[in-house]
């Protein structure tokens, strides 16, 4: 158990920013598959950053198995969000331990967990940054994407 988290990309216009109904096979009005985009296991800092975004589209669920759209304004905030560090701290119990570590975070761990902490940082920037890339071109192209998380 934990946090997977999804983008999807789909053609057909939402009718509605939050909460939409990702079509599955099997559902009779499936017009088009969906498409992955990306895919994080326990990002929490994403994780968070979604909900806020979620809740500020009008979303009242638990942010769990539900989505929210990504507009190309939410994706450059995020690509700004997370070039400065500012993608807030998320803790749930299926969550995993933060990636992004504060320099206070990293200057309590041994010299070996920070390196470790360090290149694990660098790796997560890494990803997150070619989803932001993957994030654009999808929507230039006319698709639209939806977070989901299951937890």
């Amino acid at each position: 158990m934990g946090l997977d988290q999804f983008v999807y990309a789909i053609k057909e216009t939402p009718d509605t920013k939050v909460d939409y109904k990702i079509k599955t096979l099997g559902d009779p009005d499936l017009i088009e598959r969906p498409t992955e985009v990306f895919y994080w296991r326990k990002h929490p800092e994403i994780h968070g950053w979604m909900e806020s975004l979620y809740n500020s589209k009008g979303g009242t669920s638990d942010f769990n198995c539900t989505t929210v759209q990504l507009e190309l304004d939410d994706i450059n905030n995020l690509y700004n969000d997370i070039m400065n560090y500012k993608l807030p701290r998320t803790q749930g119990f299926f969550f995993g331990d933060p990636v992004y570590r504060t320099k206070e975070e990293l200057d309590k761990m041994t010299k070996g967990d920070r390196k470790d902490a360090i290149e694990e940082m660098t790796i997560q920037l890494k990803e997150d940054l070619i989803f932001i890339e993957k994030a654009k071109e999808f929507i230039t192209n006319g698709y639209y994407l939806f977070y989901d998380s299951w937890w």
